[in-house]
Formats: C-alpha cells, sequence, structure tokens
C-alpha cells in the first residue's frame, strides 16, 4: 500500500512533516519506546562492577552452608551491593545470594525497608 500525506503515520511525520496532534503523539509513542528500550539496555550495567560478576555462580545457589558462607564474604563490601539488593527484591528472586543475603534475610528486609 502506498503512503500518503494523509494517512497518520509516524511515516508521514518524518517524511512529510505533518504536524497534526495524531502524527505528532504517534511520534511521542515512538519515542516513548526508544528510551525504555534505552534503559532496560542500561539496567544491568552495575553487574560489570559486582565482586561476584568473575566468579562461579555455584557459590551464590548451592545448599551448601560452607558456599553460602562463602558467597556471603564475597559480597562483603562490594560497591554494587544496594543494586544488587535492589535487583533481587524486585526481581523477587526466591534463591540464592544477593547482596549477602539469603532468600529469608531478603524476605524480612523486604517487610521492614521500601528500597525500590
Amino acid at each position: 500500500m502506498e503512503k500518503t500525506a494523509k494517512e497518520h503515520t509516524l511515516y508521514n511525520y518524518v517524511h512529510f512533516g505533518c504536524r497534526c496532534e495524531k502524527c505528532k503523539y504517534l511520534k511521542y509513542l515512538q519515542n516513548q519506546k526508544i528510551r525504555h528500550k534505552q534503559q532496560q539496555k542500561h539496567d544491568y550495567s552495575w553487574m560489570d562492577n559486582a565482586n561476584c560478576n568473575d566468579m562461579d555462580t555455584d557459590f551464590f545457589f548451592s545448599e551448601s552452608s560452607y558456599k553460602q558462607k562463602v558467597a556471603v564474604k564475597i559480597c562483603y563490601g562490594c560497591v554494587v551491593k544496594n543494586d544488587c539488593l535492589k535487583y533481587a527484591l524486585r526481581k523477587n528472586c526466591k534463591y540464592g545470594i544477593f547482596a549477602g543475603m539469603d532468600p529469608n534475610e531478603r524476605k524480612c528486609y523486604s517487610s521492614t525497608c521500601s528500597i525500590i
């Protein structure tokens, strides 16, 4: 189907300079989608700075109390600990050590504090 200048499309806004309210709104929605995608791309960039970045995940998702203690020590002093905790709470992670906390500790923490 051939595009005409009378149709209300993002194509018309960009190529024909149509500035009607409907075309402006379509442009606005397009910009919102682009911003949302850009934010999603950068959501997890903090993980690159985590102490556990190059570690074996077995320590963080183990039933062994020894491995869990090692994971907690790795988390101690991590510069992105707060981001890690926010991630675990937002994603409702039911398993593993995040920000030096096991699931029960995170559950208690989330019920008493609101960091999100």
